[in-house]
């Protein structure tokens, strides 16, 4: 998880920098949206983290 996270952030980093350096300063902009292939990501890990509580008896891992 500490591995996706870090790279979903230096991805949403380096593609919030580049839209800023070719943007005027004076209109209104928003940040550029997270990928979804990196969201996904998130949701495999924790569906994976779900199922393997959910197999194993109470107090167990």
């Amino acid at each position: 998880m500490i591995l996706i996270s870090s790279l979903a952030t230096l991805i949403f980093a380096a593609a919030s920098w580049e839209f800023l350096t070719m943007v005027d300063i004076v209109r209104a902009t928003t940040l550029p949206d997270v990928d979804t292939a990196l969201l996904g990501g998130f949701g495999v890990g924790q569906g994976a983290y779900l199922i393997k509580k959910a197999a194993l008896p109470n107090g167990v891992g």
